[in-house]
Protein backbone atom coordinates (compact mmCIF):
# COMPACT_ATOMS: atom_id res chain seq x y z
CA UNK A 1 0.00 0.00 0.00
CA UNK A 2 2.91 2.32 0.77
CA UNK A 3 4.08 1.81 -2.81
CA UNK A 4 0.64 2.01 -4.43
CA UNK A 5 -0.43 5.32 -2.92
CA UNK A 6 2.45 7.39 -4.29
CA UNK A 7 1.91 5.74 -7.66
CA UNK A 8 -1.78 6.59 -7.61
CA UNK A 9 -0.94 10.09 -6.45
CA UNK A 10 1.51 10.42 -9.30
CA UNK A 11 -1.06 9.17 -11.77
CA UNK A 12 -3.61 11.58 -10.36
CA UNK A 13 -1.06 14.35 -10.62
CA UNK A 14 -0.29 13.45 -14.24
CA UNK A 15 -3.96 13.26 -15.09
CA UNK A 16 -4.57 16.52 -13.28
CA UNK A 17 -1.72 18.16 -15.15
CA UNK A 18 -3.11 16.97 -18.46
CA UNK A 19 -6.47 18.46 -17.62
CA UNK A 20 -5.01 21.80 -16.56
CA UNK A 21 -2.63 22.27 -19.47
CA UNK A 22 -5.33 23.30 -22.01
CA UNK A 23 -6.59 25.97 -19.61
CA UNK A 24 -3.21 27.61 -19.44
CA UNK A 25 -1.98 27.15 -22.99
CA UNK A 26 -2.99 28.55 -26.36
CA UNK A 27 -5.74 26.78 -28.26
CA UNK A 28 -4.94 26.09 -31.90
CA UNK A 29 -6.80 25.81 -35.21
CA UNK A 30 -5.42 23.12 -37.50
CA UNK A 31 -8.19 23.12 -40.13
CA UNK A 32 -11.80 24.06 -40.80
CA UNK A 33 -14.53 23.15 -43.27
CA UNK A 34 -16.02 24.59 -45.40
CA UNK A 35 -13.39 27.13 -46.43
CA UNK A 36 -15.96 29.65 -47.65
CA UNK A 37 -19.49 30.60 -46.71
CA UNK A 38 -22.06 33.26 -46.05
CA UNK A 39 -23.17 34.47 -42.62
CA UNK A 40 -25.22 31.65 -41.13
CA UNK A 41 -22.91 28.92 -42.46
CA UNK A 42 -21.90 26.29 -39.90
CA UNK A 43 -18.13 25.72 -39.88
CA UNK A 44 -16.48 22.69 -38.26
CA UNK A 45 -13.13 23.63 -36.69
CA UNK A 46 -10.42 21.09 -35.82
CA UNK A 47 -7.45 21.81 -33.55
CA UNK A 48 -6.28 21.42 -29.95
CA UNK A 49 -7.46 22.90 -26.70
CA UNK A 50 -10.88 23.60 -28.18
CA UNK A 51 -12.84 22.20 -25.22
CA UNK A 52 -11.80 25.28 -23.19
CA UNK A 53 -12.55 27.90 -25.87
CA UNK A 54 -14.52 30.93 -24.68
CA UNK A 55 -14.88 32.80 -28.00
CA UNK A 56 -14.61 32.24 -31.75
CA UNK A 57 -14.12 35.14 -34.18
CA UNK A 58 -14.49 35.45 -37.94
CA UNK A 59 -12.81 38.67 -39.08
CA UNK A 60 -13.39 40.33 -35.73
CA UNK A 61 -17.04 39.32 -35.43
CA UNK A 62 -17.95 37.01 -32.55
CA UNK A 63 -19.60 33.74 -33.55
CA UNK A 64 -22.01 31.37 -31.82
CA UNK A 65 -20.34 28.03 -31.28
CA UNK A 66 -20.87 24.56 -29.82
CA UNK A 67 -17.94 22.78 -28.21
CA UNK A 68 -17.39 19.14 -28.94
CA UNK A 69 -14.28 17.43 -27.59
CA UNK A 70 -10.86 18.99 -27.17
CA UNK A 71 -10.15 18.63 -30.89
CA UNK A 72 -13.35 19.93 -32.51
CA UNK A 73 -16.04 22.59 -32.31
CA UNK A 74 -18.72 23.98 -34.61
CA UNK A 75 -19.26 27.70 -35.15
CA UNK A 76 -21.81 29.71 -37.12
CA UNK A 77 -20.41 32.51 -39.30
CA UNK A 78 -21.88 35.70 -37.80
CA UNK A 79 -23.38 38.74 -39.48
CA UNK A 80 -20.66 41.32 -40.00
CA UNK A 81 -17.95 38.68 -40.47
CA UNK A 82 -15.04 39.52 -42.76
CA UNK A 83 -12.65 37.24 -44.61
CA UNK A 84 -9.59 36.32 -42.58
CA UNK A 85 -8.18 33.72 -40.17
CA UNK A 86 -10.50 31.93 -37.76
CA UNK A 87 -9.51 32.94 -34.24
CA UNK A 88 -10.27 30.95 -31.07
CA UNK A 89 -9.63 32.22 -27.53
CA UNK A 90 -9.37 30.53 -24.13
CA UNK A 91 -8.17 31.85 -20.75
CA UNK A 92 -6.32 34.83 -22.17
CA UNK A 93 -4.71 32.86 -24.98
CA UNK A 94 -5.66 32.67 -28.62
CA UNK A 95 -4.97 30.63 -31.72
CA UNK A 96 -5.51 31.58 -35.34
CA UNK A 97 -5.83 29.45 -38.44
CA UNK A 98 -2.96 29.57 -40.92
CA UNK A 99 -5.33 30.13 -43.82
CA UNK A 100 -8.24 32.51 -44.12
CA UNK A 101 -11.92 31.74 -44.12
CA UNK A 102 -13.49 33.52 -47.11
CA UNK A 103 -16.74 35.18 -46.14
CA UNK A 104 -19.20 35.23 -49.02
CA UNK A 105 -21.45 38.28 -48.53
CA UNK A 106 -24.45 36.44 -49.99
CA UNK A 107 -27.45 35.72 -47.78
CA UNK A 108 -30.09 35.43 -50.53
CA UNK A 109 -29.85 33.35 -53.70
CA UNK A 110 -32.61 33.74 -56.30
CA UNK A 111 -32.93 31.39 -59.29
CA UNK A 112 -35.29 32.67 -62.00
CA UNK A 113 -36.22 30.04 -64.56
CA UNK A 114 -37.95 31.32 -67.71
CA UNK A 115 -39.06 29.28 -70.71
CA UNK A 116 -37.72 27.83 -73.93
CA UNK A 117 -34.78 29.72 -75.42
CA UNK A 118 -31.19 28.93 -76.30
CA UNK A 119 -28.18 31.16 -75.82
CA UNK A 120 -27.96 32.11 -79.50
CA UNK A 121 -31.68 32.88 -79.72
CA UNK A 122 -31.37 35.41 -76.87
CA UNK A 123 -27.75 36.61 -76.99
CA UNK A 124 -26.33 35.45 -80.32
CA UNK A 125 -26.59 38.83 -82.03
CA UNK A 126 -25.72 40.66 -78.81
CA UNK A 127 -22.37 38.85 -78.68
CA UNK A 128 -21.67 39.54 -82.36
CA UNK A 129 -22.56 43.22 -81.98
CA UNK A 130 -20.30 43.48 -78.92
CA UNK A 131 -17.35 42.00 -80.82
CA UNK A 132 -17.96 44.46 -83.64
CA UNK A 133 -17.94 47.40 -81.25
CA UNK A 134 -21.63 48.23 -81.61
CA UNK A 135 -22.22 47.34 -77.94
CA UNK A 136 -19.84 48.15 -75.09
CA UNK A 137 -20.30 46.20 -71.90
CA UNK A 138 -19.28 47.78 -68.62
CA UNK A 139 -16.33 46.64 -66.55
CA UNK A 140 -14.20 44.08 -68.37
CA UNK A 141 -16.31 44.32 -71.56
CA UNK A 142 -15.71 40.60 -72.13
CA UNK A 143 -16.68 39.08 -75.46
CA UNK A 144 -19.08 36.15 -75.59
CA UNK A 145 -19.57 33.26 -77.99
CA UNK A 146 -22.63 33.96 -80.12
CA UNK A 147 -23.50 33.76 -83.79
CA UNK A 148 -25.91 35.19 -86.35
CA UNK A 149 -25.39 32.36 -88.86
CA UNK A 150 -27.01 28.98 -88.33
CA UNK A 151 -26.96 25.70 -90.21
CA UNK A 152 -29.56 23.88 -92.24
CA UNK A 153 -29.44 20.08 -92.54
CA UNK A 154 -26.23 19.08 -94.25
CA UNK A 155 -24.40 22.15 -92.93
CA UNK A 156 -25.69 24.79 -95.36
CA UNK A 157 -25.21 28.24 -93.72
CA UNK A 158 -28.40 30.16 -92.95
CA UNK A 159 -28.44 33.77 -91.64
CA UNK A 160 -30.45 33.81 -88.43
CA UNK A 161 -33.77 35.62 -88.73
CA UNK A 162 -34.69 38.67 -86.68
CA UNK A 163 -36.83 36.99 -84.03
CA UNK A 164 -40.48 38.09 -83.81
CA UNK A 165 -42.00 38.82 -80.42
CA UNK A 166 -44.78 36.20 -80.38
CA UNK A 167 -47.02 33.89 -82.35
CA UNK A 168 -45.02 30.76 -83.12
CA UNK A 169 -44.30 27.49 -81.38
CA UNK A 170 -41.57 24.94 -82.00
CA UNK A 171 -41.16 21.31 -81.06
CA UNK A 172 -38.81 20.59 -78.15
CA UNK A 173 -39.28 16.96 -77.22
CA UNK A 174 -36.29 14.82 -76.29
CA UNK A 175 -36.21 13.43 -79.83
CA UNK A 176 -36.30 16.93 -81.32
CA UNK A 177 -33.47 18.02 -79.04
CA UNK A 178 -31.35 15.15 -80.29
CA UNK A 179 -32.24 15.72 -83.93
CA UNK A 180 -31.26 19.36 -83.54
CA UNK A 181 -27.86 18.47 -82.08
CA UNK A 182 -27.37 15.79 -84.78
CA UNK A 183 -24.44 14.04 -83.10
CA UNK A 184 -22.70 17.36 -82.52
CA UNK A 185 -23.06 18.75 -86.05
CA UNK A 186 -25.68 21.27 -84.82
CA UNK A 187 -27.51 21.24 -88.14
CA UNK A 188 -30.81 19.48 -87.39
CA UNK A 189 -32.94 22.34 -86.09
CA UNK A 190 -34.85 22.75 -89.35
CA UNK A 191 -36.22 19.22 -88.93
CA UNK A 192 -38.22 19.93 -85.75
CA UNK A 193 -41.93 20.64 -85.63
CA UNK A 194 -42.74 24.27 -86.48
CA UNK A 195 -39.32 25.03 -87.99
CA UNK A 196 -39.30 23.19 -91.30
CA UNK A 197 -39.24 24.68 -94.82
CA UNK A 198 -43.01 24.10 -94.84
CA UNK A 199 -43.75 25.93 -91.57
CA UNK A 200 -45.20 29.43 -91.51
CA UNK A 201 -42.93 31.24 -91.00
CA UNK A 202 -40.34 28.75 -92.16
CA UNK A 203 -37.13 28.15 -90.23
CA UNK A 204 -38.38 30.33 -87.37
CA UNK A 205 -36.24 28.46 -84.83
CA UNK A 206 -33.19 29.76 -86.67
CA UNK A 207 -33.64 33.26 -85.27
CA UNK A 208 -32.10 35.63 -82.74
CA UNK A 209 -33.29 38.77 -80.98
CA UNK A 210 -31.75 42.02 -82.12
CA UNK A 211 -30.44 43.89 -79.04
CA UNK A 212 -30.73 47.31 -80.71
CA UNK A 213 -33.45 47.38 -83.39
CA UNK A 214 -35.88 44.48 -83.07
CA UNK A 215 -39.48 43.73 -83.95
CA UNK A 216 -41.21 45.07 -80.82
CA UNK A 217 -43.04 48.21 -79.81
CA UNK A 218 -45.98 49.88 -81.60
CA UNK A 219 -43.78 50.62 -84.62
CA UNK A 220 -42.09 47.18 -84.49
CA UNK A 221 -38.63 48.75 -84.42
CA UNK A 222 -37.59 48.28 -80.77
CA UNK A 223 -35.60 45.46 -79.27
CA UNK A 224 -37.80 42.87 -77.54
CA UNK A 225 -35.21 42.31 -74.80
CA UNK A 226 -34.14 45.75 -73.51
CA UNK A 227 -33.85 44.63 -69.91
CA UNK A 228 -31.78 41.57 -70.81
CA UNK A 229 -29.45 43.83 -72.79
CA UNK A 230 -29.01 46.14 -69.80
CA UNK A 231 -28.34 43.21 -67.50
CA UNK A 232 -25.74 41.73 -69.85
CA UNK A 233 -24.08 45.13 -70.13
CA UNK A 234 -23.72 45.58 -66.35
CA UNK A 235 -23.36 42.13 -64.81
CA UNK A 236 -21.92 38.72 -65.74
CA UNK A 237 -23.18 36.13 -68.20
CA UNK A 238 -22.22 32.53 -68.84
CA UNK A 239 -21.79 31.38 -72.43
CA UNK A 240 -21.21 27.75 -71.47
CA UNK A 241 -24.30 26.82 -69.45
CA UNK A 242 -26.14 23.84 -70.88
CA UNK A 243 -29.34 21.97 -70.21
CA UNK A 244 -28.67 19.26 -67.65
CA UNK A 245 -30.00 16.80 -70.23
CA UNK A 246 -31.92 16.85 -73.51
CA UNK A 247 -35.24 17.45 -71.84
CA UNK A 248 -38.38 19.55 -72.01
CA UNK A 249 -39.79 21.78 -69.27
CA UNK A 250 -40.95 19.30 -66.62
CA UNK A 251 -37.61 17.53 -66.20
CA UNK A 252 -35.76 20.80 -66.80
CA UNK A 253 -37.40 22.18 -63.64
CA UNK A 254 -37.01 18.95 -61.66
CA UNK A 255 -33.22 19.13 -61.67
CA UNK A 256 -33.17 22.52 -59.92
CA UNK A 257 -34.43 20.73 -56.80
CA UNK A 258 -32.79 17.30 -57.04
CA UNK A 259 -29.77 17.50 -59.41
CA UNK A 260 -31.20 14.52 -61.29
CA UNK A 261 -34.01 13.46 -63.63
CA UNK A 262 -34.33 10.28 -61.58
CA UNK A 263 -34.28 8.14 -64.75
CA UNK A 264 -37.22 9.95 -66.35
CA UNK A 265 -36.54 10.38 -70.06
CA UNK A 266 -37.06 14.13 -70.07
CA UNK A 267 -40.27 14.37 -72.10
CA UNK A 268 -43.22 16.15 -70.55
CA UNK A 269 -45.93 14.04 -68.86
CA UNK A 270 -49.25 13.18 -70.50
CA UNK A 271 -52.57 11.77 -69.37
CA UNK A 272 -53.17 8.09 -70.05
CA UNK A 273 -56.10 5.76 -69.45
CA UNK A 274 -55.17 4.69 -65.94
CA UNK A 275 -57.71 4.75 -63.09
CA UNK A 276 -57.30 7.80 -60.90
CA UNK A 277 -55.67 9.98 -63.52
CA UNK A 278 -56.60 13.63 -63.91
CA UNK A 279 -55.50 16.76 -62.05
CA UNK A 280 -53.61 20.05 -62.37
CA UNK A 281 -50.08 20.53 -63.62
CA UNK A 282 -47.60 17.76 -64.32
CA UNK A 283 -46.59 16.43 -60.89
CA UNK A 284 -47.84 14.13 -58.16
CA UNK A 285 -51.36 15.58 -58.16
CA UNK A 286 -51.70 15.56 -61.96
CA UNK A 287 -52.50 11.89 -62.41
CA UNK A 288 -50.19 11.93 -65.42
CA UNK A 289 -47.45 9.58 -66.57
CA UNK A 290 -44.04 10.08 -68.13
CA UNK A 291 -41.47 7.86 -69.79
CA UNK A 292 -39.11 6.30 -67.23
CA UNK A 293 -36.07 4.06 -67.79
CA UNK A 294 -36.32 0.81 -65.84
CA UNK A 295 -32.82 -0.33 -66.73
CA UNK A 296 -33.89 -2.07 -69.93
CA UNK A 297 -36.49 0.07 -71.65
CA UNK A 298 -38.74 3.10 -71.27
CA UNK A 299 -42.00 2.41 -69.47
CA UNK A 300 -44.81 4.69 -68.29
CA UNK A 301 -44.67 5.68 -64.63
CA UNK A 302 -46.54 8.37 -62.68
CA UNK A 303 -44.84 11.75 -63.09
CA UNK A 304 -44.08 11.94 -59.39
CA UNK A 305 -40.93 11.39 -57.31
CA UNK A 306 -42.14 9.42 -54.27
CA UNK A 307 -41.14 10.23 -50.71
CA UNK A 308 -38.87 7.91 -48.73
CA UNK A 309 -41.84 5.66 -47.90
CA UNK A 310 -42.96 5.38 -51.52
CA UNK A 311 -45.96 7.66 -51.10
CA UNK A 312 -47.15 10.16 -53.70
CA UNK A 313 -47.77 8.51 -57.08
CA UNK A 314 -51.44 8.04 -57.95
CA UNK A 315 -50.72 4.39 -58.81
CA UNK A 316 -47.94 1.89 -58.07
CA UNK A 317 -44.56 3.24 -59.16
CA UNK A 318 -41.02 1.94 -59.59
CA UNK A 319 -39.53 5.43 -59.42
CA UNK A 320 -36.98 5.92 -56.64
CA UNK A 321 -37.28 8.53 -53.93
CA UNK A 322 -34.68 11.29 -54.22
CA UNK A 323 -33.69 13.93 -51.67
CA UNK A 324 -34.19 17.59 -52.57
CA UNK A 325 -32.46 20.87 -51.82
CA UNK A 326 -35.63 21.84 -49.92
CA UNK A 327 -34.99 19.09 -47.37
CA UNK A 328 -31.34 20.11 -47.09
CA UNK A 329 -32.31 23.74 -46.46
CA UNK A 330 -34.87 22.73 -43.83
CA UNK A 331 -32.29 20.66 -41.95
CA UNK A 332 -29.85 23.58 -42.02
CA UNK A 333 -32.50 25.97 -40.70
CA UNK A 334 -32.36 28.09 -43.86
CA UNK A 335 -35.49 29.70 -45.26
CA UNK A 336 -36.68 29.05 -48.81
CA UNK A 337 -39.60 29.74 -51.10
CA UNK A 338 -40.79 28.79 -54.56
CA UNK A 339 -42.40 31.83 -56.14
CA UNK A 340 -44.21 29.82 -58.78
CA UNK A 341 -47.19 30.55 -61.00
CA UNK A 342 -50.15 31.54 -58.83
CA UNK A 343 -48.98 29.44 -55.89
CA UNK A 344 -50.13 26.19 -54.31
CA UNK A 345 -53.68 27.18 -53.47
CA UNK A 346 -54.65 28.64 -56.85
CA UNK A 347 -52.98 25.96 -59.00
CA UNK A 348 -53.47 28.27 -61.96
CA UNK A 349 -51.32 29.24 -64.94
CA UNK A 350 -47.70 28.28 -64.32
CA UNK A 351 -48.45 25.57 -61.72
CA UNK A 352 -46.99 22.91 -64.02
CA UNK A 353 -43.53 24.59 -63.83
CA UNK A 354 -43.50 25.21 -60.09
CA UNK A 355 -41.16 22.32 -59.08
CA UNK A 356 -42.73 21.38 -55.72
CA UNK A 357 -45.59 19.26 -57.20
CA UNK A 358 -43.05 16.88 -58.79
CA UNK A 359 -41.82 15.75 -55.35
CA UNK A 360 -44.19 14.20 -52.82
CA UNK A 361 -41.69 15.15 -50.12
CA UNK A 362 -42.70 18.73 -50.96
CA UNK A 363 -46.29 18.49 -52.20
CA UNK A 364 -47.39 15.96 -49.58
CA UNK A 365 -45.91 17.79 -46.58
CA UNK A 366 -46.02 21.24 -45.03
CA UNK A 367 -43.29 22.22 -47.51
CA UNK A 368 -46.03 22.94 -50.04
CA UNK A 369 -46.83 26.09 -48.04
CA UNK A 370 -43.52 27.44 -49.38
CA UNK A 371 -45.00 27.47 -52.90
CA UNK A 372 -46.49 30.94 -53.30
CA UNK A 373 -47.41 33.18 -56.22
CA UNK A 374 -44.60 34.29 -58.54
CA UNK A 375 -45.43 37.97 -58.14
CA UNK A 376 -45.01 37.70 -54.35
CA UNK A 377 -41.24 37.82 -54.84
CA UNK A 378 -41.54 41.53 -55.62
CA UNK A 379 -43.20 42.32 -52.31
CA UNK A 380 -40.70 40.18 -50.39
CA UNK A 381 -37.75 41.90 -52.06
CA UNK A 382 -39.12 45.40 -51.51
CA UNK A 383 -39.86 44.66 -47.84
CA UNK A 384 -36.47 43.09 -47.14
CA UNK A 385 -38.03 39.69 -46.50
CA UNK A 386 -36.32 37.50 -49.10
CA UNK A 387 -35.63 33.93 -47.99
CA UNK A 388 -32.15 32.43 -48.03
CA UNK A 389 -33.02 30.63 -51.30
CA UNK A 390 -35.79 31.45 -53.77
CA UNK A 391 -36.82 29.75 -56.99
CA UNK A 392 -38.97 31.88 -59.30
CA UNK A 393 -41.07 30.37 -62.09
CA UNK A 394 -43.56 32.59 -63.93
CA UNK A 395 -47.17 32.37 -64.98
CA UNK A 396 -47.85 31.55 -68.62
CA UNK A 397 -48.23 35.08 -69.96
CA UNK A 398 -44.84 36.27 -68.63
CA UNK A 399 -42.95 33.02 -69.20
CA UNK A 400 -41.46 33.85 -72.64
CA UNK A 401 -42.62 30.39 -73.71
CA UNK A 402 -43.57 30.61 -77.41
CA UNK A 403 -46.10 31.62 -78.61
CA UNK A 404 -46.18 34.06 -75.66
CA UNK A 405 -44.60 37.50 -75.98
CA UNK A 406 -40.88 37.80 -75.28
CA UNK A 407 -41.24 41.52 -74.57
CA UNK A 408 -44.01 40.96 -72.03
CA UNK A 409 -41.74 38.52 -70.20
CA UNK A 410 -38.92 41.06 -70.36
CA UNK A 411 -41.22 43.70 -68.84
CA UNK A 412 -42.17 41.37 -65.97
CA UNK A 413 -38.55 40.47 -65.39
CA UNK A 414 -37.75 44.17 -65.18
CA UNK A 415 -40.34 44.59 -62.42
CA UNK A 416 -38.98 41.62 -60.47
CA UNK A 417 -35.37 42.75 -60.69
CA UNK A 418 -36.22 46.37 -59.92
CA UNK A 419 -37.76 45.17 -56.64
CA UNK A 420 -34.66 43.08 -55.89
CA UNK A 421 -32.09 45.71 -56.90
CA UNK A 422 -33.77 48.59 -55.07
CA UNK A 423 -34.71 46.51 -52.02
CA UNK A 424 -32.80 46.63 -48.72
CA UNK A 425 -31.22 43.19 -49.26
CA UNK A 426 -29.61 43.87 -52.65
CA UNK A 427 -26.09 44.01 -51.17
CA UNK A 428 -26.41 40.40 -49.98
CA UNK A 429 -28.20 38.90 -53.00
CA UNK A 430 -27.16 36.83 -56.02
CA UNK A 431 -29.61 36.21 -58.86
CA UNK A 432 -29.24 33.49 -61.49
CA UNK A 433 -31.47 34.02 -64.51
CA UNK A 434 -31.84 31.23 -67.06
CA UNK A 435 -34.29 29.42 -69.40
CA UNK A 436 -35.43 25.85 -68.84
CA UNK A 437 -34.87 24.30 -72.27
CA UNK A 438 -33.97 25.02 -75.88
CA UNK A 439 -37.46 25.73 -77.12
CA UNK A 440 -35.98 24.36 -79.54
CA UNK A 441 -34.16 27.34 -81.03
CA UNK A 442 -30.83 27.26 -82.80
CA UNK A 443 -27.54 27.22 -80.95
CA UNK A 444 -24.15 26.60 -82.52
CA UNK A 445 -22.14 25.20 -79.57
CA UNK A 446 -21.94 21.40 -79.44
CA UNK A 447 -22.76 20.25 -75.88
CA UNK A 448 -21.47 16.73 -76.52
CA UNK A 449 -17.88 17.95 -76.49
CA UNK A 450 -18.31 18.51 -72.74
CA UNK A 451 -20.62 15.66 -71.77
CA UNK A 452 -22.60 13.24 -73.97
CA UNK A 453 -25.66 13.56 -71.71
CA UNK A 454 -25.91 17.36 -71.70
CA UNK A 455 -28.47 19.28 -73.71
CA UNK A 456 -28.36 22.53 -75.63
CA UNK A 457 -26.77 25.76 -74.44
CA UNK A 458 -29.03 28.23 -72.63
CA UNK A 459 -28.51 31.81 -71.46
CA UNK A 460 -27.36 32.33 -67.89
CA UNK A 461 -27.17 35.79 -66.29
CA UNK A 462 -25.38 36.30 -62.96
CA UNK A 463 -26.85 39.43 -61.37
CA UNK A 464 -25.41 40.67 -58.09
CA UNK A 465 -23.47 43.55 -56.54
CA UNK A 466 -20.64 41.02 -56.43
CA UNK A 467 -20.86 39.84 -60.05
CA UNK A 468 -17.88 40.74 -62.22
CA UNK A 469 -19.09 43.62 -64.32
CA UNK A 470 -19.30 42.94 -68.06
CA UNK A 471 -17.73 39.51 -67.56
CA UNK A 472 -18.30 36.29 -69.50
CA UNK A 473 -17.87 33.01 -67.62
CA UNK A 474 -16.95 30.28 -70.10
CA UNK A 475 -16.54 27.42 -67.65
CA UNK A 476 -18.85 24.51 -68.64
CA UNK A 477 -21.92 24.41 -66.39
CA UNK A 478 -25.51 23.16 -66.25
CA UNK A 479 -28.67 24.07 -64.34
CA UNK A 480 -27.31 22.01 -61.43
CA UNK A 481 -24.45 24.50 -61.09
CA UNK A 482 -26.90 26.81 -59.32
CA UNK A 483 -27.33 24.12 -56.64
CA UNK A 484 -23.54 23.83 -56.35
CA UNK A 485 -23.40 27.59 -55.74
CA UNK A 486 -26.14 27.45 -53.10
CA UNK A 487 -24.37 24.59 -51.33
CA UNK A 488 -21.00 26.39 -51.40
CA UNK A 489 -22.47 29.64 -50.08
CA UNK A 490 -24.21 27.97 -47.14
CA UNK A 491 -21.77 25.13 -46.53
CA UNK A 492 -24.33 22.44 -47.34
CA UNK A 493 -23.63 18.81 -48.17
CA UNK A 494 -24.35 18.11 -51.87
CA UNK A 495 -27.32 15.93 -52.76
CA UNK A 496 -24.98 13.84 -54.96
CA UNK A 497 -27.57 11.65 -56.73
CA UNK A 498 -24.82 10.14 -58.89
CA UNK A 499 -23.95 8.03 -55.85
CA UNK A 500 -27.44 6.46 -56.05
CA UNK A 501 -27.83 6.45 -59.84
CA UNK A 502 -24.32 5.82 -61.12
CA UNK A 503 -23.60 6.08 -64.82
CA UNK A 504 -20.41 6.66 -66.81
CA UNK A 505 -21.12 10.34 -67.51
CA UNK A 506 -23.16 11.29 -64.46
CA UNK A 507 -22.90 14.89 -63.30
CA UNK A 508 -24.58 16.38 -60.26
CA UNK A 509 -24.16 19.10 -57.65
CA UNK A 510 -21.14 17.34 -56.12
CA UNK A 511 -19.03 17.59 -59.27
CA UNK A 512 -20.43 20.65 -61.08
CA UNK A 513 -18.85 24.05 -61.58
CA UNK A 514 -20.47 26.63 -59.25
CA UNK A 515 -19.99 29.94 -61.15
CA UNK A 516 -17.30 31.03 -58.70
CA UNK A 517 -15.38 32.91 -61.40
CA UNK A 518 -18.41 35.08 -62.17
CA UNK A 519 -18.06 36.75 -58.74
CA UNK A 520 -15.51 39.03 -57.09
CA UNK A 521 -16.35 39.38 -53.40
CA UNK A 522 -13.51 41.86 -52.87
CA UNK A 523 -14.72 44.37 -55.45
CA UNK A 524 -16.65 47.56 -54.84
CA UNK A 525 -20.30 46.41 -54.96
CA UNK A 526 -22.14 47.12 -58.19
CA UNK A 527 -25.25 49.23 -58.05
CA UNK A 528 -28.61 48.44 -59.64
CA UNK A 529 -29.33 48.99 -63.31
CA UNK A 530 -32.47 50.84 -64.29
CA UNK A 531 -35.00 48.56 -65.93
CA UNK A 532 -37.38 49.69 -68.67
CA UNK A 533 -40.70 48.73 -70.24
CA UNK A 534 -41.57 47.92 -73.84
CA UNK A 535 -44.91 49.46 -74.92
CA UNK A 536 -47.56 47.62 -76.94
CA UNK A 537 -50.24 48.89 -79.25
CA UNK A 538 -53.86 47.84 -78.54
CA UNK A 539 -53.77 45.59 -81.60
CA UNK A 540 -50.59 43.89 -80.38
CA UNK A 541 -52.07 43.34 -76.93
CA UNK A 542 -55.18 41.75 -78.39
CA UNK A 543 -53.06 39.21 -80.27
CA UNK A 544 -50.74 38.56 -77.32
CA UNK A 545 -53.62 37.91 -74.92
CA UNK A 546 -54.92 35.16 -77.18
CA UNK A 547 -51.74 33.20 -76.38
CA UNK A 548 -51.78 33.72 -72.60
CA UNK A 549 -53.54 30.56 -71.42
CA UNK A 550 -53.14 27.08 -72.81
CA UNK A 551 -55.82 24.42 -72.36
CA UNK A 552 -53.50 22.36 -70.19
CA UNK A 553 -52.73 25.16 -67.77
CA UNK A 554 -56.12 26.85 -67.51
CA UNK A 555 -57.19 27.60 -63.94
Amino acid sequence: MRVALPILATIALVVGTLLVIPRGSSPSVASFFPATGAPGTTVTIHGTGLAQVTSVDFGGASARYTRGDDGQLRAVVPDGARSGPVVVRAAGHEGASARSFAVIPIQHVIVIDLENHTFDSVLGRYCVDQKQGMIHRQGSNSSCDGTVVGKLPGGTPFPLLNAPDYGYNIGHSVGEHRRSIDHGKMDGFATVRGCTPYSNPKYICLSTFDPIHGTCGPQQNLTCIPNLVRLADRYAISDRTFEFATSASWAGHMVFASATQDDFSGDNPHKYDFPGSGGPGWGCDSGEDADWWNGHKLILQPSCVPDAKGRGPYRASQVRSMPTIFQTLDRAGLSWKIYGGQGFEAKGPGYLWSICPTFWSCLGTKQHHNLVAADDVMGAASAGKLPSVAFVTPVQRTSEHPPKSMAMGDNWLGRVLTAVMTGPEWRSTAVFLTWDDCGCFYDHVNPLQYNPTWGLRVPMFVISPWARSGYTDSNPATFVSTLAFIERVYGLTPLHPCARLPSPHCTDDANSYDFQHAFDFSQRPLGPVKMTRTPFSPAQLAIIRAFWITKKDAP
